[in-house]
């Protein structure tokens, strides 16, 4: 199966890349031979990530992976060329949002239609959009769709306000990166090393005082210490979920946390992972703290002995959201703390495991497989 797969990637994170691992793999239970024609923003970004996961790729897929070709999706000719040549356009991950990117996805689907080519749109998020044309663009992709798949509940209850066809709904199942979670804690076959304490923070979204609705670098900071506190034989490792500057590299906040710390024990991992790589240090930590969430989703699955620092909204922001679906809030209560009450996270290093059960993830893999079902008739 020929497919083109379009998103924001080019600015692509760890998160990103976990999505359409977890998409391949999906695709890989019902197909024999796969060829992904991967649209970006900025090729030389994505060549480097293909490079450095295609391993791991071809491993999610049992070998079924053929080739990814990267092409540069802004360019009309390219877009063209790589939808006529494929059986399906999917956008593969990532939230509707406020960008004239959704007009490329809107213009991609379209031309789809016309050349009687398969669209989809796979694990997705809808969080809020504020300009018009972006939510009657979002609705436009929805009808546009054969086969629409979100990753959350919320996500779909949002997107349906803007859908003026009659369609059908689309499914709110989870995000496709714990797919690619799962299958690398289920080929683990030595038990965690705790040979880390591993943290992500994301940059952007920590600022210098309060009362801004987000985290400060005060409160990042108190959190780091405390961890190399808690066993000051063991480095805290501050892990990177992005590490390009379009997007924001989460190095650069968490080199100037490292550099305000006075603990010894505390490093940043400069050196940019793979996603295999990422997961391995995740799996071996002792306790992780994540605040991107694709670090929540990738901690939560191989490691189970993490805390959140959720800077979205607490009630409706795809963190809760996410708890809520695995039924974790109740697990997560004095694991989790939100911006606005960050001074009271605590943290213990013998913390319970919690396992997210094999079982659920596989009733929500079988909704996305009949979906892909749907697309291979």
């Amino acid at each position: 199966m020929k497919i083109t797969i379009l998103g924001w990637y080019g600015s692509e994170t760890i998160g990103d890349r976990a999505i359409m691992a977890g998409i391949l793999h999906l695709f890989s239970c019902d197909t024999e031979k796969i060829d992904v024609h991967l649209g970006s923003i900025q090729p030389h970004l994505s060549n480097r990530s293909v490079y450095e996961d295609l391993p791991f790729l071809k491993e999610i897929t049992n070998n079924k992976l053929n080739t990814v070709d990267v092409f540069y999706s802004l360019s009309l000719a390219e877009l063209k060329k790589n939808i006529s040549n494929s059986d399906l356009v999917l956008i593969g991950g990532g939230p509707f949002l406020d960008s004239n990117m959704m007009f490329m996805l809107k213009y991609a689907f379209e031309y789809a239609k016309k050349r009687g080519v398969k669209t989809s749109i796979m694990g997705c998020g809808f969080e809020t959009l504020y300009k018009e044309k972006f939510k009657k663009c979002s609705g436009n992709l929805v009808e546009l769709s054969d086969v629409s798949i979100f990753r959350d509940e919320s996500s779909v209850e949002r997107v349906m306000q803007f859908v003026k066809q009659d369609v059908e709904r689309p499914k709110g199942l989870i995000d496709p990166a714990f797919f690619a979670a799962q299958f690398f804690r289920n080929m683990q076959t030595n038990a965690c090393k705790n040979e880390h304490i591993a943290v992500n923070l994301r940059h952007l979204f920590i600022e210098e005082k309060e009362g801004l609705g987000r985290f400060t670098i005060n409160e990042c900071l108190s959190v780091v210490n405390t961890l190399a506190d808690l066993n000051q034989d063991l480095p805290v490792r501050l892990i990177p979920m992005h590490t390009y500057f379009y997007g924001g590299d989460d190095r650069v906040i968490e080199n100037r946390i490292a550099m305000m710390s006075d603990k010894p024990n505390v490093v940043v991992q400069n050196k940019p992972l793979s996603l295999k790589e990422t997961m391995d240090v995740y799996y071996n930590s002792l306790i992780c703290v994540g605040m991107r969430f694709h670090a929540v989703v990738l901690q939560t699955t191989v490691n189970g002995k993490n805390y959140i620092m959720d800077y979205t909204d607490s009630k409706t922001g795809k963190i809760s959201n996410l708890l809520r679906q695995l039924n974790l809030v109740e697990k997560y209560k004095d694991r989790y703390v939100h911006c606005e009450n960050a001074h009271e996270m605590s943290f213990n290093a013998n913390v319970e495991k919690v396992i997210l059960d094999d079982a659920l993830l596989n009733r929500y893999k079988e909704q996305y497989l009949e979906g892909i079902r749907k697309l291979l008739k």
